[in-house]
């Protein structure tokens, strides 16, 4: 389970409702670093971020901590993994 899921789920239970929040992401090396967040990608976890209201994603990139509303970052995630899913193969 992605942790922006556990989150989400986490979130409800305490909350019982998220709507206008904002989800803060950041990843972590094995050694306990923290490390920029890199592109939006996760399709699910946009998605499920949609569903229950989550307003806005933080990501921690190279020119700083970005906001991304959540329509705009779900857009993002879908073009990211449609780039990556269908590449042409080279023909040889």
């Amino acid at each position: 389970m992605h942790a922006e899921v556990r989150a989400i789920i986490d979130a409800i239970r305490t909350a019982c409702w998220i709507g206008g929040s904002t989800l803060y992401f950041t990843r972590i090396d094995p050694e306990g670093h923290l490390l920029r967040s890199g592109q939006p990608y996760c399709t699910v976890c946009s998605r499920l971020a949609l569903d229950t209201g989550v307003a806005s994603f933080a990501l921690w990139q190279d020119d700083g901590i970005r906001l991304f509303d959540t329509h705009h970052y779900n857009d993002l995630s879908y073009e990211f993994h449609e780039a990556a899913v269908w590449r042409p193969t080279p023909r040889i």
